[in-house]
This record gives structure tokens, C-alpha cells and sequence, in this order.
């Protein structure tokens, strides 16, 4: 029997939205991103079994995942209905795939004939967003609108001539504002692109960072603002393994053409990485991951901050082995619903789902840093980008069991 976890939740959201929950399978499972529904929750994520990765799609009360090759780093929300967005493998090639279920699945194959990747989609006005890379022989900027009809606005394929990837987007006024990272400079800098939303031309793009690694994962506009978050390794670390560097939590705030205005960076000893931003009423979340001062290798990292961007409080969940939080909401007159995955309780990796700020969290204490971040010109080129677009998928989808620990 398929266990009726996401209409539990729904229940314990009127009762207490403070819980910790992990969901097992005999397999390797995470979830990568979290909506919100008229009816319940969109999860999307990926399991792994028998050396295949499969995308992962929660529906309110149900599981399910696509037998196919394929991984789920993002879901949209439109009323009832999940639209996820997957990336599949077809041979030689990566395609992009949206998927939503009203009584039976249907899908929309987005394919560059080359290697495509979706790392991040949103819901604007007159439509969605997708953000990702596209590779030939390096990998450049792919952002794609769609109507809300799902038919095609513009595309957008930027090149410097150097690695890149868009891994998050945001709408403000008539602007998408789109954020990732760049090896231009012979390191890895964090990027912003400042893009016109009705026609997809690009207005500005900047580099931002310090002589060491800076990444962007994601980009919320707050109160009028443009802020992004991510992290920087502007001191030296040692090894290569994630854990063993210095990484510290990355804000920058940016004005509406795209300029930096200020930034903050906030860390402890250890691998402190900033995911996603979740606004609320009073404060500003930022969660992701951290190894300073953690259990195990990594816990999963809330930061509270005030409405001006100072840092409130810290906290951390985790068990002795490896906690992340990839993703949140906030669901108003309740709070913040967050996702990702720990190793921390069986012998292969759980998918997580948080409501709240869970009743194990421990308070930690960062330090605000103040590194060099300085800001660069990147130029970038449009290369001709010609989508395939097949709206009508054959999906072979089954059902999927979890079992449930509340932490």
C-alpha cells in the first residue's frame, strides 16, 4: 500500500509545522525541490537502483518515478497541478522533459540535439523559466520562456568561450535576473545576467568574485531587491573532498540593472554553502549545508536573517554522516517547508522533508567575513540555439513506496 504521507502532512501543518521526516526505500533516494499546491506539496527529486538514476515526483499523496534514465532537480506549481522538470538520457544526448499529471501523465521533450540541462525553473507572468547549460564542446548559458501553455517565447544560448552553467532565476518588474557560475577567468566566479522577459535580449551579465572559487545557486527578489546567494572559498582550503575546504556563505545584493550594491559572507571553520532563500513575513531564511561545527560530515544549515540581511540566528540538523537541504518554500501562516537528503539513517542515502525548524536543531555561531568580492565585465555572445520541441510524451511512470521516520 503506497503510504498516504503528503495527506499526513497536510494534517500535521494544522497541527504543528514543526517536523523532521525521512523517507526510505531499499534504494539510494533524494529530493532536490519542493512546491506548494491548492491540495498538498509537488516534490521532485531522483532515486537511484541498480547503477541507474530515475527522476523522482511526489503528487500530493503519491510517489512516483520515470522508469527511463533520468534526474529531477526542479518543480512549478500551478493551482492542483505539479509541473516538474526533469532531464533525460537519450543516448549520446541530455534532453529536457516536463512532466504533470492531470489523470494521466503527459510530457514535453525540449531537446538542443546536443547535451541539455535543466537545473532550475520558475513561474513568472505569462508563463515559466527554465535555466540550465547546454553543451557542444564546453558548456554555455541555456534559458528558455514558455507561455503558459508551455509553446515557446525565446531562447536564449550565451557563450564566453569558457565553462558556464545557470543554476537559478528570478522576475523583477519586466527583468529575469539569472545566476550561476563561470571558469572565465581561469576560476570558478559567480555570474548575474540582467535579461529582458519579454524578449529574451540580454541587457548586462557580470562576473562577481574573489581569486578564489565563487559560486551562485539562487536568486530571489526581496522587497524590491535583488539578492543571491551561494558561497565563496575566497581563503585556502585543503584537499579536494567538498568537506575538506573552506567555503563560506555568499549574499550578494544587487540594484535592479545589475549592479552589486553590497554583499555579506557569513561561515565557521568548516564547508558552509548557501541553496536557496526562503522570504517570510519577519525575516529571510537562507538553508543549505555546512561541516563547521556539524555531527557528521555535513548538517543541514537554516539561517535566519533579519528583513535588513543581518544575520539573526543559525542552526543545524544532522546525524554522524551527510545532511543537505537543496531547496524551500514558505507557506504563509505557517512557515518554511524545505527538502534534501542524509545519509545519516540507514546504510544508503534518504530523502528529507522538513516543516519548520525541526526540534533537533542545533544553534551554531558564524562569523561575518569580509573578503574581497569584487565584480568583473563578461562578455558574452549569443550562439544560434534551435530547440526541438515534442509536446506530446510517451512516459512510462510507476508508483513508489516510502517508508517514514519522523527525526
Amino acid at each position: 500500500m503506497i503510504l498516504k504521507v503528503l495527506s499526513l502532512l497536510i494534517l500535521w501543518i494544522g497541527l504543528s509545522f514543526s517536523q523532521l521526516l525521512i523517507f526510505q526505500t531499499p534504494y539510494n533516494d533524494a529530493f532536490f525541490a519542493v512546491a506548494k499546491t491548492q491540495n498538498g506539496f509537488c516534490i521532485a527529486g531522483r532515486t537511484y537502483r541498480e547503477g541507474v538514476y530515475h527522476a523522482l515526483l511526489g503528487v500530493e499523496d503519491n510517489f512516483f518515478i520515470l522508469k527511463t534514465e533520468s534526474y529531477s532537480y526542479t518543480v512549478e506549481a500551478f493551482k492542483d497541478t505539479c509541473l516538474f522538470g526533469a532531464v533525460v538520457v537519450n543516448g549520446n544526448r541530455l534532453d529536457i522533459l516536463l512532466l504533470w499529471n492531470t489523470g494521466k501523465w503527459r510530457g514535453m521533450r525540449i531537446s538542443t540535439g546536443s547535451r541539455s540541462m535543466l537545473w532550475y525553473m520558475k513561474r513568472v507572468r505569462g508563463g515559466y523559466v527554465l535555466v540550465g547549460g547546454v553543451r557542444d564542446k564546453d558548456w554555455d548559458i541555456l534559458v528558455i520562456k514558455l507561455s503558459e501553455e508551455l509553446n515557446l517565447v525565446w531562447s536564449l544560448r550565451l557563450d564566453s568561450g569558457a565553462e558556464e552553467y545557470a543554476y537559478g532565476v528570478t522576475e523583477l518588474g519586466d527583468k529575469l535576473y539569472v545566476v550561476g557560475r563561470s571558469d572565465k577567468r581561469g576560476n570558478w566566479d559567480a555570474f548575474l545576467l540582467v535579461v529582458d522577459s519579454s524578449i529574451g535580449k540580454l541587457v548586462s551579465a557580470s562576473l562577481i568574485g574573489t581569486p578564489k572559487k565563487d559560486y551562485l545557486r539562487f536568486v530571489d527578489s526581496v522587497r524590491g531587491e535583488v539578492i543571491a546567494v551561494g558561497r565563496t572559498e575566497f581563503k585556502a582550503g585543503e584537499g579536494g573532498f567538498p568537506t575538506e575546504r573552506d567555503s563560506d556563505v555568499m549574499l550578494l545584493i544587487f540594484s535592479r540593472d545589475g549592479k552589486l550594491k553590497n554583499y555579506r559572507v557569513w561561515g565557521g571553520e568548516g564547508y558552509d554553502y548557501g541553496r536557496v532563500i526562503i522570504p517570510a513575513k519577519d525575516s529571510v531564511w537562507i538553508l543549505g549545508e555546512s561541516s563547521s561545527n556539524s555531527i557528521g560530515q555535513t548538517d543541514g544549515l537554516l539561517m535566519e536573517l533579519s528583513n535588513e540581511l543581518f544575520l539573526k540566528d543559525t542552526f543545524l540538523i544532522g546525524g554522524e554522516e551527510i545532511e543537505s537541504i537543496r531547496h524551500g518554500i514558505n507557506i504563509p501562516s505557517k512557515g518554511m517547508a524545505f527538502v534534501g537528503y542524509t545519509y545519516s539513517y540507514s546504510m544508503d542515502n534518504d530523502a528529507l522533508l522538513g516543516l519548520g525548524l525541526p526540534p533537533n536543531a542545533r544553534r551554531t555561531n558564524f562569523k561575518k567575513l569580509y573578503p574581497l568580492i569584487e565584480t568583473f565585465n563578461y562578455n558574452l555572445r549569443e550562439v544560434k540555439n534551435t530547440l526541438f520541441i515534442a509536446k506530446e510524451e510517451d512516459l512510462s511512470v510507476e508508483p513508489l513506496r516510502f517508508k517514514r521516520l519522523v527525526r
